[in-house]
């Protein structure tokens, strides 16, 4: 199935490659997990760093919340 619970017919090289993404979203997670789990983003240059990255879909609701309310006042949004 895929993220949203639809069915998949996968090939055993696109279930592979299926296998190994999940694998490093996972690892993905787990670095933004840390900040996360304490309600804190990293610094400016980390906080660039793993945004360019790509947050996992699980915590893009809380890393752009939480970016809106850190903004500036008068900032573009």
């Amino acid at each position: 199935m895929d993220y949203y619970g639809f069915p998949l017919a996968l090939t055993p090289q696109q279930a592979a490659a299926r296998q190994r993404n999940e694998a490093s979203e996972a690892q993905l997670v787990n670095k933004w997990k840390r900040y996360a789990d304490k309600g804190l983003l990293p610094g400016d240059d980390n906080l660039k760093k793993l945004v360019r990255k790509v947050q996992p879909l699980s915590l893009t609701l809380i890393t752009w919340s939480t970016l809106c309310a850190q903004a500036p006042s008068g900032s573009a949004t």
